[in-house]
């Protein structure tokens, strides 16, 4: 038969039923330690901190559920009303603890003090909650083990004391339960400036660090004892106890203190947090864990591969992989990993630390979710490489000005390395590089960039490598006069490079030297300037100081002796027209002796480091004062049917274009990123800082107008194959048709400066009948005799002079049956030196490459273009452009 107690005896005691630790508890810490204002009792500070502390204890160390804590009760119905609720809601274990001032009343009654209590004799019973009132709720509780402690006295405090009290043990009997009071009839005591009273300072320095004289658990008899030496030894009152039935031997926690013979003395330990609490807490942040885990690990500063990882959290197994990373991760947490953080990491006697726990819990979760994800995701990647193969890379199209195709490719190759080196093998995404004009450029620009653009000279692009921020604002311009708006995502400066003056020999101490008074000097010393097309950057800002007027010329008189002196440079040399700096350096037969170019800082260092032209050579650099300085631009785009996976990885090439491997990949194909140095023995100056200045677009159209007034005019002669070959159809019609359609179109726009004639050849004839209907009324028959016709015409046409600049352009398929009766020799002999360059324009399905067209061009110093299915205008117009 049970007692009050819920035990009746050692043996029921010591069996199923008996109680350990307080995880089945109702606890209700309460106290009073603030009084209103005129009160008569003192306040005690230490009674919200020792409640606080009391309650960390007990659910650390006890494992209590989250005890009830009130501080400071308004009135005794307030606190009385704590009291019921907590003795209703108790089935197994009640403790009631309070801490605060005592009273006894003249029937010498304890009562417990509230907010609003007046201890004057006449008031007691009002103010204040009898303690048979408190003795009478928790004898009807329906807990089997009732536990009560009282941390007080009925006195208040005059220099530190809580006050002193009769025999409060007799006044505080409760039947069938454990009662332990402060005091008897000595005064408890709450040191000034302590954080605790004394009473429950002890109790809580207990429960922490444990008793090494005890046992191996706490029990309620042991705590007493404990309390009794160490309170006695410090002089303050002995605790007083009442126990019924063996309630005594309830165990509060473990004994960290305590150790047999011949072991070291236990650490104080933490219990973990209860597992209510840190379930939610750590499913929560494993789940937010596993969403950062890719994220964390994909970013560029990480440590961990990035490519593959994103290509496999899109696979169902990926997905999986993580999740299974992060269950993992969330066992591992809440078990020995709540150990480890609560008796460990800290075990710090720094109560806020401490208090902490939980939100490190989550932390540690968090961040182990998010590494070992990441490692998960890693290897998974790994594998997947080492089964399978790379995944699919994004594809990111990279355009390049004619000129710099070749270092825009070897700064694809260098990103394509370099992401790969960290990634298993696998580039981060594919760079697709191709080049064209900058007037083909800004043409497609305004027109959209559509079907015909992307056919023509490839994909819009996502990346623009520009040579320089004039063809940008020259592009935007132009498209923005067509009415639209290019959808440029971010531009940005990547690097730079100056003009200047480069030989094969030191041209002298130009250094400093002002760019109209180095090429005078030139032109006097009977040197040659080989300067590129106005349509070049290059070419087009070297112009700029060269047509400002100087001793009062007019401007158009500099600027036509300027051009007559190119051009005859040009013609010296037998360079090709319409050339860029890098097309002039790798003319046919090398550099040209007493001849000086007009090319990029760039251009030298490339040439003089590996020469792209064949045998390495080495070039010398003179930098003129105020020489124009090209800044490299990286324009991205977001074109409308972009992907998104494609606009990142554009935008991640742009990015590494500005970090220490992109400057280094810039640095290697000559440039001058921000910050970064040349090497000098490419024969260049690292010392030399030019600043670029901000040339207007309108100047340098001004400079390209200016250009087309002072050049020569032109001398042109277009012979068209009529052979029989030519009759073949297709796209538009017969080759001939083409032809003849194409040319007559064009001859009208051409302006009065240009003298044009028109010759179609076949078999051994060769007529003259200019464009019109006569061209029409030709029909296609009979051998080809090239080089009769070629021949023949440049002899028609006559040498280009100091005003007129000859050529012939050829049209045809190049079928040669040897019509001509001319072997290579005797064509060679008729055609070189004659001052007359032919343009061939390739309309067969064998292109440039046919012999005897590459003949004609270089015996010539001529080019090749090659011609689109059905239409001969585009290179029509380019030559035209060169010509003229």
């Amino acid at each position: 038969m049970l007692d009050e107690t819920g035990v009746s005896s050692p043996e029921a005691a010591n069996g199923r039923r008996r109680h350990r630790y307080l995880s089945r508890a109702e606890v209700l810490l309460c106290g009073t330690g603030t009084h209103k204002r005129g009160s008569r009792l003192a306040n005690i500070p230490s009674v919200k901190t020792t409640l606080t502390d009391l309650a960390e204890v007990l659910t650390e160390r006890c494992g209590a559920r989250k005890p009830t804590v009130l501080i400071d009760p308004k009135n005794l119905s307030e606190l009385g009303a704590a009291i019921t609720t907590a003795t209703h809601r108790a089935d197994e274990v009640l403790i009631v603890y309070y801490v605060g001032h005592g009273m006894v009343d003249a029937e010498g009654t304890l009562h417990l003090a509230a907010a609003e209590s007046d201890p004057r004799q006449e008031s007691i019973g009002h103010t204040t909650l009898s303690y048979a009132t408190v003795r009478r709720y928790v004898r009807e509780s329906p807990a089997a083990l009732k536990i009560v402690i009282l941390d007080c006295c009925y006195s208040g405090i005059a220099v530190g004391n809580l006050g002193s009290a009769d025999d409060i043990e007799q006044r505080t009997g409760i039947k069938g339960a454990y009662v332990l009071t402060s005091a008897g009839d000595e005064a408890s005591i709450a040191p000034p400036g302590a954080r605790h009273t004394a009473f429950s300072g002890e109790l809580i320095k207990l429960l922490e660090s444990g008793d090494p004289a005890g046992g191996p658990e706490i029990t309620l008899d042991s705590m007493y004892a404990y309390l009794d030496r160490v309170l006695s030894a410090a002089g303050y009152p002995q605790p007083r106890r009442r126990v019924i039935g063996v309630a005594d031997q309830f165990v509060l926690a473990d004994n960290p203190a305590y150790h047999g013979e011949g072991e070291p003395p236990r650490r104080a330990t933490l219990r973990p947090p209860r597992r209510r609490i840190r379930v939610p807490i750590v499913l929560s942040t494993v789940l937010a864990g596993a969403v950062a885990a890719p994220v964390v690990s994909h970013g560029r500063g990480s440590w961990l591969p990035v490519g593959v990882r994103a290509e496999v959290l899109q696979q169902w197994w990926g997905v999986l992989l993580l999740v299974a990373t992060a269950a993992l991760v969330a066992l591992v947490t809440a078990g020995p990993a709540a150990h480890w953080i609560t008796q460990v990491a800290v075990r710090s006697r720094w109560r806020p630390l401490r208090r902490l726990r939980v939100p490190f819990l989550g932390v540690t979760a968090f961040a182990l979710t998010a590494l070992l994800g990441g490692l998960a995701l890693t290897a998974g990647a790994g594998a997947r490489v080492l089964l399978a193969t790379c995944p699919t890379s994004a594809i990111v199209s990279v355009l390049a000005p004619t000129g710099s195709l070749e270092p825009a490719r070897e700064l694809a190759q260098a990103y394509e390395r370099d992401t790969a080196a960290g990634n298993f093998g696998c580039p981060e995404s594919r760079l697709l590089v191709y080049s064209a004009t900058a007037p083909e450029i800004n043409a497609a620009m305004a027109a959209g960039w559509g079907d015909a653009e992307h056919v023509r000279i490839g994909p819009a692009p996502d990346v623009w490598l520009a040579d320089w921020s004039g063809e940008v604002r020259q592009a935007t311009a132009d498209a923005t006069r067509a009415g639209r708006n290019l959808p440029v995502a971010a531009t940005s400066t990547i690097a730079s490079t100056p003009v200047v003056l480069a030989a094969g020999v030191e041209i002298g101490p130009y250094g400093g030297t002002a760019w109209p008074v180095l090429i005078d000097d030139l032109r006097e010393r009977e040197w040659s300037v080989a300067m590129p097309d106005p349509s070049t950057s290059v070419g087009a800002l070297a112009r700029i100081a060269l047509y400002q007027p100087r001793n009062k010329e007019k401007a158009d008189v500099v600027a036509k002796r300027a051009e007559r002196f190119f051009d005859q440079s040009l013609d010296r040399g037998k360079f090709t027209l319409d050339s860029d700096a890098t097309a002039l350096l790798c003319a046919t037969g090398g550099l040209r002796e007493r001849t000086a170019y007009v090319v990029t800082e760039q251009d030298v260092a490339r040439y003089n480091h590996e020469s792209v032209c064949g045998p390495p050579a080495r070039l010398s650099a003179v930098y003129a004062a105020n020489t124009p300085v090209l800044d490299r631009q990286a324009v991205q785009f977001d074109w409308p049917q972009t992907s998104e996976r494609r606009t990142r990885a554009a935008a991640r090439f742009a990015a590494w274009l500005a970090e220490p491997a992109g400057k280094a990949a810039l640095v290697a194909t000559g440039l001058r990123p921000p910050g970064a140095t040349l090497n000098p023995q490419y024969g260049i100056q690292p010392d030399v800082d030019p600043k670029p200045a901000i040339v207007s677009v309108d100047l340098m159209k001004n400079v390209r107008v200016t250009y087309q007034q002072a050049h020569r005019y032109g001398r042109m002669l277009i012979a068209i194959d009529a052979s029989g070959s030519m009759g073949t159809g297709g796209p538009g019609g017969s080759l001939w048709g083409v032809a003849a359609r194409d040319v007559n179109h064009a001859a009208k726009g051409l302006g009065s400066r240009t003298e044009l004639g028109v010759w179609a050849f076949q078999g051994t004839t060769v007529r003259k009948p200019g464009a019109g209907p006569a061209l029409n009324r030709i029909k296609p028959g009979g051998p080809a005799p090239l080089y009769a016709a070629v021949a023949g015409a440049t002899k028609q046409v006559g040498p280009s002079t100091v005003d007129r600049v000859t050529a012939v352009i050829l049209l045809t398929d190049g079928e040669d049956d040897n019509a001509s009766a001319l072997d290579t020799g005797q064509f060679r002999a008729a055609v070189e030196n004659k001052g007359v360059r032919v343009f061939a324009i390739a309309m067969g399905t064998t292109g440039c490459a046919a012999p005897v067209l590459r003949t004609i061009t270089t015996a010539t110093a001529g080019k090749c273009l090659e011609a689109e299915r059905g239409s001969v205008a585009e290179p029509l117009n380019t030559i035209f452009e060169a010509v003229l």
